[in-house]
């Protein structure tokens, strides 16, 4: 299906959005009454950014007092075939509930949500090829990430889920989210300004030696209590009075996440792991 104008990647971005409207009013509409209630706003102003959008890509000038079901009428002439934007009657009763529930107070029965919940659905199932020459259930939100090496690792994670490849795409997902974190927390030309998400230097090693340690593990050779990456770590040796003291260092975690890391990469790449150390 063919559209006046192509896809701009502003329009996948807003489209991606109105996915997101759509998907957190499903959350919404399984919530326990009173909160499903929300549910019918959030449905609301997906369809509102849907047709107004519409009327954008559609190269249509809409006033800026029009009212929601003349959006309809708008429309049409521009659609391929002259075809009626679909929905209108379903979408005016969810309306007539936004503006109960909004201006007088009155909460939507579980019925009245479930109804709403299949209109919107149905609404943008077969108003978006029509509109814009694409499935609505194709839309990705990954397209709402602004980091381009985010959004690249996000759609060969979802191309693993095409492929059934489930433990792939969450070594994916996990790697898009080390990136996106990696990058926003490197240090950039801003003066003296911090970094986000960094948070001061790294603690690599930590000792105390007043702190007391009585029968909570064995030690081992050399007297040196045994631990593991990321834990403290103690060396025991005699105090004051025959007290056992201790010196204790927290061994810095890098080393461990360096070979997580390396394992989420090979199962993403399809390659097989070797065997935690």
């Amino acid at each position: 299906m063919t559209t006046p104008n192509p896809l701009t990647p502003t329009t996948i971005q807003r489209l991606a959005f109105i996915r997101f409207l759509h998907k957190q009013g499903m959350h919404q509409s399984a919530q326990p009454e009173p909160v499903s209630g929300t549910a019918i706003l959030s449905f609301q102003d997906a369809a509102e950014h849907f047709l107004l959008l519409s009327a954008e890509h559609l190269e249509i000038n809409i006033p800026g007092d029009i009212k929601f079901l003349q959006y309809w009428e708008r429309l049409q002439p521009a659609l391929p075939g002259n075809q009626p934007l679909p929905g209108k009657h379903p979408l005016g009763r969810m309306n007539k509930l936004r503006v109960d529930l909004k201006h007088h107070g009155t909460i939507p029965s579980a019925s009245a949500i479930a109804q709403a919940k299949a209109d919107i659905t149905a609404f943008f199932t077969d108003a978006t090829p029509l509109v814009f020459g694409v499935d609505f259930a194709t839309v990705d939100m990954a397209d709402l990430v602004t980091r381009s090496k985010t959004v690249e690792i996000l759609k060969a994670a979802q191309d693993r889920v095409d492929q059934g490849n489930i433990p792939a795409a969450m070594a994916g997902l996990r790697i898009a989210f080390n990136e996106l974190i990696s990058y926003y927390g490197e240090r950039r030309e801003r003066g003296n300004a911090r970094a986000p998400f960094s948070f001061g230097p790294t603690l690599k090693t930590y000792r105390d030696r007043g702190y007391s340690l009585r029968n909570e593990s064995r030690p081992g050779p050399g007297g040196r209590h045994q631990g593991h990456p990321g834990v403290v770590e103690c060396d025991a040796d005699s105090g004051p009075r025959n007290r056992l003291r201790t010196v204790c260092t927290v061994q810095h975690p890098s080393s461990a996440c360096q070979r997580l890391r390396k394992r989420f990469h090979a199962v993403f790449r399809g390659q097989e792991p070797q065997a935690p150390d």
